[in-house]
C-alpha cells in the first residue's frame, strides 16, 4: 500500500462518526435508524437490544389500548341499543294487548331488526318481563322516596305515578288472567301497593288498633286504588290539578273517620 493511501485510511479511521461506523459494521453511509438497530442487535449491542425490546412493548401497549377501546364502544352501543329496544316494547306493550305487540313493529320503532332483539332477549315473553321488571324498579324506586308517615308527600307521588304510568297499569289490569306474565305483575303490584300503604300511612293512624285500624287501611286503600285516579282523570274528565285536590280529600277524609274510635 502507498504512502499515500496509508495516510487516507489513517484519517478515515481517526474521525469519530468513522470509528462508530466500523464498531457498529456499518458502511459510514447514513443508513435509516431502523437499519441500523437491527445490524447493532445482531452484533449483539445490548443497547439496541434493549431499544427494540422498548419499542417492541409500546407498539403491543397501543395495540392492547385500541383492543380495549374497541370492545368499550361495542358495549356500550349495544347497551344503547338495548334501551332502545326497551323504550319501543315499553311504548307498544302499553299502548295495545300482548298479542297485537310483534316484535317486527318493536324492531321498527327501535332502529334496530328483529334477529337484534332475538340475539338479545331470546323472544317476545322474555322481552316483555324486561319491560315488567324495569317499571317496578322504576315505580318502587319513586315510592322508597315517600317518608313514613308524610300524607301529602304520599298523595303527590302516588298521584304522580298515576299519570305517568295509569293508562298502561290499567292496560295490563284489564289482560289479568290471560297471559302468565302479566297476571304475575298484576298480582305482584297489587301486593306492593298494599303493604305501602300500611307502612306509608301507618303512622298517620297510629292511634287506632284492632277493627279500627283495619277499617282505616280498607278505607285508604280504596281511596289510593288506581281506579279511583280513572274516575276522576278519564271518567269525569277532571284538570290533574283538580283531580289531585279531590284524592287528597278523600284519603283526608279515610284517615279522619271513627277518629277516636279504637
Amino acid at each position: 500500500m502507498s504512502a499515500r493511501n496509508e495516510a487516507a485510511e489513517q484519517n478515515a479511521t481517526s474521525c469519530p462518526a468513522s470509528r462508530r461506523a466500523v464498531a457498529t459494521g456499518s458502511s459510514g453511509v447514513n443508513e435509516p435508524r431502523a437499519a441500523v438497530m437491527v445490524k447493532s442487535t445482531r452484533t449483539g449491542h445490548p443497547l439496541a437490544k434493549r431499544h427494540i425490546q422498548h419499542m417492541m412493548t409500546n407498539m403491543k401497549s397501543a395495540d392492547g389500548q385500541r383492543r380495549t377501546y374497541r370492545m368499550v364502544a361495542r358495549a356500550e352501543a349495544a347497551e344503547v341499543t338495548r334501551q332502545r329496544v326497551l323504550d319501543a316494547a315499553g311504548s307498544l306493550f302499553g299502548a295495545l294487548p300482548y298479542e297485537q305487540v310483534s316484535l317486527e313493529a318493536v324492531a321498527r320503532q327501535a332502529g334496530t331488526t328483529v334477529q337484534t332483539i332475538l340475539r338479545r332477549f331470546n323472544s317476545k315473553d322474555h322481552l316483555l318481563a324486561e319491560v315488567i321488571g324495569r317499571r317496578r324498579m322504576s315505580i318502587h324506586a319513586q315510592r322508597a322516596r315517600v317518608p313514613a308517615g308524610d300524607v301529602d308527600v304520599a298523595v303527590d307521588t302516588l298521584f304522580a305515578e298515576y299519570e305517568q304510568w295509569g293508562d298502561e297499569i290499567l292496560l295490563f289490569l284489564a289482560q289479568e288472567g290471560r297471559h302468565r306474565l302479566i297476571t304475575e305483575a298484576v298480582q305482584a303490584g297489587r301486593l306492593f301497593h298494599q303493604q305501602w300503604v300500611r307502612t306509608t300511612f301507618g303512622p298517620a293512624i297510629a292511634a287506632r288498633s284492632g277493627p279500627a285500624r283495619r277499617r282505616a287501611i280498607h278505607r285508604l286503600l280504596a281511596t289510593t286504588d288506581l281506579y279511583v285516579w280513572k274516575v276522576l282523570r278519564r271518567d269525569l274528565g277532571l284538570h290533574p290539578g283538580e283531580a289531585r285536590a279531590v284524592l287528597s280529600g278523600l284519603v283526608r277524609d279515610a284517615m279522619a273517620s271513627e277518629r277516636g274510635v279504637r
